[in-house]
């Protein structure tokens, strides 16, 4: 069996007769149709009868309006948040204690949904809360969450928008005079000293556990809703970073904590590790399930 060109041979009658019906000539690059038009044919029509033409225009209408119907479902959603009163409802872009108070009080709607979501859909997605979520889409749910707190994400979602609407919640926190803040921080003068004291809380290993206890003080510091959402948050994260999960998710507690909440690497890391040294029993947690 040779590479090189075939013998030029005139077909036999039979293969006249198959090329009348479509078949192409064993040495022609071109289709031969039922006439003896020069043009070439289009394409053989697929199982849906459509040409390669008609599957490609059927698409892009298709697509189009998709489209057309997304910026009119996300449009509504847009309109509603910016009315005046959202201002008393939105639970993104405020304090802690008011995004919890607009959800009905504990953890704010958003952390408890997106959590309770996550738990179900995401814990082995490959590179959770390492990849961005599409930011239409999470602006959307933003806006939804800001105008009804009882809102519940469907389940065909993408594992990464629900992810990035975490990260949003955490990173949009403002004080009460509305400028940015952190989860940890309140009116308390002692806020600084929280910060320093969950910064450093990796640091004390000398004797085994001595690092819980010591982040268990420094979070009997904070509000039992700012608790609550560390809890919560890193309840999840320490699901997510069994083995039978990492295996596929490729992720690990440093790495989560680095995606979430950076600034307390190591706080967060131990939380997640030692999540139930840390919080089971932890007397402020009761509060929030009673607000």
């Amino acid at each position: 069996m040779g590479c090189g060109p075939e013998k030029d041979e005139r077909p036999p009658p039979e293969m006249n007769a198959l090329s009348e019906h479509g078949t192409s000539h064993p040495d022609s690059n071109t289709t031969q149709g039922p006439t003896e038009s020069s043009e070439p044919a289009i394409s053989p029509s697929g199982s849906d009868g459509l040409s390669e033409e008609e599957r490609i225009a059927k698409m892009k209408n298709e697509r189009e309006e998709r489209q057309r119907e997304e910026k009119e479902r996300f449009g509504a959603a847009a309109r509603a948040a910016e009315a005046p009163e959202v201002e008393f409802t939105k639970v993104f872009g405020c304090t802690v204690e008011e995004s919890s108070q607009r959800s009905g009080g504990g953890v704010p709607a958003p952390i408890r949904e997106c959590c309770r979501w996550l738990r179900l859909h995401g814990l082995q997605h490959c590179g959770l809360f390492r990849i961005p979520g599409r930011r239409l889409t999470v602006r959307y749910y933003k806006d939804l969450f800001n105008v009804d707190h009882t809102v519940q994400i469907p389940p065909d979602e993408k594992v990464d928008t629900v992810a990035s609407l975490v990260i949003a919640w955490l990173r949009e926190l403002k004080d009460e005079e509305g400028k940015k803040t952190h989860l940890w921080c309140n009116k308390n003068p002692e806020t600084h000293a929280v910060e320093h004291d969950l910064s450093q809380a990796w640091r004390h290993k000398p004797d085994g556990n001595c690092e819980v206890e010591f982040l268990r003080t420094s979070l009997s510091r904070l509000t039992p809703v700012q608790v609550g959402v560390f809890a919560e948050i890193t309840k999840l994260l320490h699901e997510a970073s069994l083995p039978e999960n990492t295996v596929v998710n490729k992720m690990t507690a440093s790495n989560f904590a680095m995606c979430l909440i950076p600034e307390l690497m190591g706080a967060v890391t131990v939380m997640i590790e030692e999540h139930a040294g840390v919080f089971e029993g932890f007397p402020v947690l009761d509060a929030v399930e009673q607000l």
